[in-house]
């Protein structure tokens, strides 16, 4: 009688949320997580890296190999192939390694020849973990901050 009553259920509301498969495998809508305040903290960031002259930021731009840039130069990507490559290659090093189903990204591009990734997940402590990655999305180094 209990089995005949929840299959009823089962039948009329249907299957709990997210536990088709169908559910689970459903793509996000985009892979640019641009939006929100880590993704403006990271946006401001590669900014003051690629664009200053002082000492401290030439310091940086070295230990981080990245190019001095102008503030034109530095943006939120915004082209969806562009998030898809980052969210790909932020996966295959740093999550599940599987780049069928990459989790959005927020992606900055650093110039000409740059991107600042940040996946959202990594943490080293209690600071976030921004990935640089070149044009064609072969990973440098890691910035814990």
């Amino acid at each position: 009688m209990h089995r005949l009553l929840l299959l009823g259920l089962l039948l009329f509301v249907g299957p709990p949320a997210g536990s088709s498969p169908s559910a689970r495998a459903r793509r996000p809508d985009s892979l640019c997580a641009n939006a929100g305040f880590f993704a403006e903290e990271l946006l401001h960031y590669s900014a003051g890296l690629v664009t200053r002259s002082d000492s401290a930021a030439v310091a940086a731009r070295a230990q981080y190999d990245l190019l001095p840039a102008s503030a034109g130069d530095v943006a939120f990507v915004t082209d969806e192939r562009v998030c898809e490559s980052a969210a790909r290659a932020h996966a295959e090093l740093f999550e599940t390694g599987d780049t069928a189903g990459p989790t959005p990204v927020v992606a900055v591009r650093a110039g000409d020849q740059r991107y600042i990734v940040f996946g959202g997940a990594r943490r080293a402590g209690e600071v976030l973990v921004y990935d640089i990655f070149d044009r064609d999305f072969q990973y440098l180094l890691s910035i814990a901050r």
